[in-house]
């Protein structure tokens, strides 16, 4: 090709700057979609879906109340109805009679101070009630969860930190102490998360947070339900739980992570990240957040360093448009001038093995048929 058609093509220093913009892309597309890998919070949804037999599609609604909404047992006991009559209303049941269609847990937060003879140690403690732990599986040291099934029992979860400073050890389930004022038994111990700032913390049923504070309410509430088309979680349970926008903070889980959801976010980032409303959010969702953020500015970045490489290829596919014409006798021309150089390559062969570089063709087959003194040789008139 002349300098004349070499016009269409792009500067070297362009090509090998997009080539390593592209490669920088990539990365950051990459580092995007890895944040949340060990946010096991924010995957209830997919370990149920997995779990089960039937073909129907999940998702994983948090609500995060606000103080004074006054959300506690009676209320989630009415959503649980409400949900199962708009289940069978809307024909969406379980594969198997026996198999649940929805699961949910709830938590509400206080401080309470455990003792044991002398020592006492002030904590954090988490009501829970439903399947908070499938939610939240909490790395066990010794024990297991709270059965949901035995929430009346005086059980109490001890992080490791207050174990150790109340029992100088973990392989302590069995053992009592007082929470509050209630003599209670030791179920477990865990393994914090790195997320959770709090320096204790514990796990006792709702039932016994209440008994140590009649006037303590809700503050998340979780579910994993059918989901049948996009938004359909999400809506059934704000039709339900009927609260003030200001009052909760709802998130469908599932789908915060998408790529459509982090290029939302790049536009609204400011409001995103800005808390406006008076709600404490657990440390779990305040992980999600950040993982959010890093997943939006990862995104953000590929986008920027594939922005040049784009740019090469629209101009080069401009210049082809511009010049084709031009180009049309040597892209006709391409199949005969392949053909030439395949004749080329053959000849060389040839000229090789006229040489004695290479054998012919024939020598192979006359030696198969002639052999030396092979088992099938010899003199034909022995």
């Amino acid at each position: 090709m002349n300098s004349e058609n070499r016009k269409w093509l792009l500067p070297r220093p362009c090509v090998i700057a997009a080539a390593a913009l592209l490669v920088l892309s990539a990365l950051m597309l990459a580092l995007s979609g890895l944040t949340h890998g060990g946010l096991y919070d924010q995957r209830a949804a997919e370990y149920w879906e997995n779990g089960n037999a039937d073909s129907l599609r999940y998702s994983q609604v948090s609500v995060f109340l606000g103080r004074g909404t006054g959300v506690g047992y009676e209320d989630l006991m009415r959503l649980r109805q409400g949900l199962a009559e708009k289940y069978v209303a809307d024909s969406i049941s379980a594969a198997d009679e026996s198999s649940r269609l929805w699961i949910d847990a709830a938590c509400a937060t206080g401080g309470v101070t455990l003792s044991r003879g002398s020592v006492s140690v002030q904590t954090t403690v988490s009501g829970v009630i439903g399947d908070f732990f499938f939610f939240h599986p909490e790395k066990l040291m010794s024990g297991q969860y709270i059965n949901p099934d035995e929430a009346s029992k005086d059980i109490v979860l001890l992080d490791w930190n207050t174990a150790w400073r109340l029992f100088g050890g973990y392989e302590i389930e069995g053992m009592g102490l007082y929470v509050g004022d209630i003599p209670c038994i030791v179920g477990g111990v865990f393994e914090k998360s790195p997320n959770d700032a709090e320096e204790n913390r514990v796990y006792v049923s709702f039932e016994l947070l209440e008994r140590i504070n009649p006037s303590v309410e809700f503050s998340v509430l979780e579910f994993v339900l059918p989901s049948p088309v996009s938004g359909y979680g999400l809506e059934t349970v704000e039709g339900l739980l009927k609260l003030a926008e200001n009052d909760r903070v709802t998130v469908e889980n599932g789908t915060r992570f998408t790529r459509g959801a982090l290029l939302r976010l790049i536009g609204d980032f400011g409001s995103s990240v800005e808390q406006t409303k008076s709600i404490a959010l657990p440390y779990w969702e305040n992980a999600a957040r950040r993982a959010e953020a890093k997943a939006a500015v990862y995104l953000l970045l590929a986008l920027v360093f594939a922005a040049f490489p784009a740019v090469m290829v629209i101009t080069l596919l401009v210049k082809l448009y511009r010049r084709r014409g031009a180009l049309a006798p040597w892209i006709k021309g391409a199949p005969q001038k392949l053909r030439e150089v395949k004749d080329k390559i053959d000849k060389r062969k040839n000229d090789k093995r006229d040489g004695g570089d290479l054998p012919a063709p024939d020598d192979f087959s006359s030696e198969l048929v002639q052999g030396d003194d092979g088992p099938g040789g010899g003199d034909d008139n022995a």
